[in-house]
């Protein structure tokens, strides 16, 4: 199952808990049955503990470099899921989620204060309480285990995407222009 985050490389967003998570999963089968890709510029304050981390790397873990954003979801649309363990919680609308949607890939995501104006539990993707970063491992053991269900969220989150489209940008605030005008 290969999986992967999409966002600055740094400890705040994460970056440790899917190493964590995919390490841990593939101990415990005692085979390689997730892969992660991280992708994203690496935060220079955090350079040298990543690369120490980056020499300590299995083979099924992998840094890929920083995608132009023109290619982001034709390199999403590779993937079975998405991690986004975030630890800010003021995270706002992260641009890889909507990327996400757009290719129709679950997420696993912390729930961060905001997250419900783009993520949909159960619909695409999967979230965990806040702070809780031990939960990835679960919700990443669960994607595996039933990946029918996790796989339903690929149409769900196409679907959802739609949402974020520039017409229906365009519609929103054409509603908003013409419902204020009409008052």
């Amino acid at each position: 199952y290969p999986v992967l985050t999409f966002a600055r490389i740094m400890e705040e967003k994460g970056t440790e808990d899917a190493i964590n998570a995919v390490r841990e999963i593939n101990d415990i089968a005692g085979e390689i049955v997730i892969t992660l890709d991280l992708y994203g510029q690496i935060y220079e304050p955090y350079r040298d503990r990543f690369e120490k981390l980056q020499g300590e790397f299995p083979e099924y873990i992998n840094y890929r470099g920083i995608v132009n954003s023109e290619k982001s979801v034709d390199t999403l649309k590779n993937y079975y899921a998405l991690l986004f363990p975030t630890h800010f919680y003021t995270e706002g609308v992260p641009g890889t989620l909507i990327d996400a949607l757009c290719a129709g890939v679950p997420v696993i995501t912390s729930l961060w204060g905001n997250s419900s104006d783009i993520f949909k539990q159960d619909v695409t993707g999967w979230g965990y309480e806040f702070g809780k970063s031990n939960m990835l491992k679960e919700f990443l053991l669960k994607a595996i285990q039933e990946p029918e269900r996790f796989l339903l969220m690929r149409k769900k989150s196409l679907k959802e995407a739609k949402k974020f489209s520039p017409q229906s940008i365009i519609e929103q605030i054409d509603d908003l222009l013409y419902s204020k005008e009409g008052a």
